[in-house]
């Protein structure tokens, strides 16, 4: 159990550095395609090489995409964090900061849903209600009617706690 704990805290903790680095990792990955390529090009013989670059390719595909799960992957180790320890909803809610900062452009826009709705939650839970509200309501990237919905009913639950403030402490 303890063993297992202890991995899951290495794995979050790579996760959070790898999100907040995703440049560096691309970069490492073309580096490493260019490295690689070179090095089949000159040292291998030519039928193998085909093989090789083939290999080489899936293997870096295949790094690529773990490596661009990392943010989606922390976001998620800390929004259950924050549900199991609700005292660090201010470090959940600077990660998501320093996140929204730091990916690249693209990335930023894929996850730019994810990353307002947790950020909206954070706030309210940070005790920011009016910021969170404003926030979800203006976000206006949806990329279809389910992710609509889902803010929509965060923008409701927001607004019921804000006028029945004890409610959600009793469950």
């Amino acid at each position: 159990m303890k063993k297992e704990k202890a991995l899951n805290e290495r794995a979050f903790s790579l996760d959070c550095s790898l999100a907040l680095h995703q440049r560096l990792c691309w970069l490492i990955c073309a580096l490493a395609a260019m490295a690689g390529a070179l090095a089949i090009l000159r040292f291998s013989p030519g039928d193998l090489s085909i093989y090789l670059t083939i290999a080489l390719a899936i293997a870096l595909m295949l790094i690529y995409q773990w490596l661009a799960q990392a943010p989606l992957r922390a976001l998620r180790g800390w929004m259950k964090k924050r549900e199991e320890n609700r005292a660090l909803v201010p470090h959940a809610l600077h990660f998501v900061v320093s996140l929204e900062k730091t990916l690249p452009a693209m990335k930023r826009k894929e996850m730019a849903y994810t990353i307002t709705c947790a950020k909206g939650v954070l706030l309210f839970e940070a005790g920011k209600c009016q910021d969170a509200l404003s926030l979800l309501q203006s976000f206006d990237r949806i990329w279809d009617e389910s992710q609509r919905e889902h803010l929509n009913s965060l923008i409701d639950q927001m607004q019921s706690l804000m006028k029945h403030p004890h409610h959600g402490e009793e469950e």
